[in-house]
């Protein structure tokens, strides 16, 4: 008895795995992979934006560190391409995008805000600077504000004296980061070994911020980590009439950046919570760089790959933005660190 002939689609799959190459075999498996991980990081999302609905608020507490940990961690994965495409391009991962921002700059803002007050209320110095090496995020902005530098310094040949910061928030580490390198970085390069000659040539920071609860907690907390403090209690969240406080070079200011006159800062950082869509960065950057003088420098933080689900990309190339500012640098980070730089001088 003879047997049963294949049917024609049985007899050309028989031909597509005798003869298929060794080459399609690979590109399948990594078609394969792509898709298995694309699915993996777009249900990490959508559950971490369920999730955070469903809470009644984002103060800090075990829960909301560990659902927004996992979603930075999945969002600084590096990915082919194709991956990044498959989940940015994903209806249900676009639909959520800005309700899922603003609740991760809320709970951002909410982070730091806890963490200033808990800082500013340690008993002295020390006590303040051991529970600042305690901030989850510590090393996180000690590598953003390295990568800053060295992006900086990639298109000048110095670091900036006079610097503004935008949108500094409740807990301004980037500035208390920077001021420390850029002084350490001068005095290395100037080769003084007089404290009094390398006093007068310090860096001075401005932290500019249109909360004024953010301003006070900040310059308390600073208050409590650093010396020379010209005032007793920094800005009084109740006050009107107080706008500014200082705690030796870094100065602190409440105010709207829009009207915040930055003609004789060399440098001016946006901070990545400043505006939360491409529209409001664009017409906030175009107001602070009318602000600025021509030749100052610009930095900006913005995100890159999958890292966009946490803060909207900037575009310095747009119409209205490419005449007033020439692109310099842009640096994208591969490893932990969230924010990507674009320095950009004013025209």
């Amino acid at each position: 008895m003879s047997k049963k002939a294949p049917s024609w689609a049985n007899r050309l799959l028989c031909l597509r795995n005798r003869f298929m190459s060794p080459e399609i075999e690979t590109q399948d498996a990594e078609h394969e992979t792509r898709t298995r991980a694309a699915r993996r990081i777009s249900k990490t999302i959508i559950d971490t934006h369920r999730q955070l609905l469903l809470l009644p608020d984002l103060t800090p507490g075990e829960l909301i560190n560990s659902m927004l940990g996992d979603l930075v961690a999945s969002c600084c994965e590096v990915h082919t391409t194709c991956t990044v495409t498959e989940v940015l391009s994903n209806a249900d991962i676009r639909s959520i995008l800005p309700s899922l921002r603003q609740k991760c700059a809320e709970a951002e803002y909410q982070l730091e805000a806890h963490w200033a007050e808990y800082i500013g209320n340690a008993k002295d110095r020390f006590e303040a600077e051991s529970r600042l090496k305690q901030f989850p995020y510590h090393q996180n902005y000690t590598d953003l504000t390295r990568l800053e530098i060295s992006a900086l310094l990639s298109v000048a040949d110095s670091l900036p004296r006079r610097i503004a910061f935008i949108g500094s928030g409740p807990l301004p580490l980037s500035s208390m980061f920077m001021l420390d390198l850029v002084n350490r970085w001068q005095h290395l390069r100037s080769g003084s070994k007089r404290h009094d000659e390398f006093s007068t040539n310090t860096a001075t920071i401005l932290n500019i911020d249109h909360s004024r609860a953010a301003i006070t907690s900040s310059s308390l907390m600073v208050s409590k980590l650093r010396n020379g403090r010209e005032t007793d209690s920094g800005i009084d969240v109740n006050d009107q009439d107080l706008d500014t406080t200082s705690c030796g070079d870094l100065k602190f200011l409440c105010q709207e950046a829009a009207v915040s006159d930055l003609a004789d800062f060399d440098t001016v950082f946006l901070a990545a919570l400043v505006g939360q869509t491409k529209r409001e960065k664009e017409q906030l950057i175009l107001r602070v760089v009318s602000k600025m003088t021509s030749g100052s420098m610009f930095v900006v933080r913005t995100s890159w790959g999958l890292r966009t689900c946490l803060y909207p990309e900037v575009d310095l190339a747009t119409e209205a933005l490419a005449p007033r500012l020439k692109i310099c640098s842009v640096v994208h980070p591969y490893n932990d660190v969230v924010n990507s730089v674009i320095v950009a001088q004013v025209r």
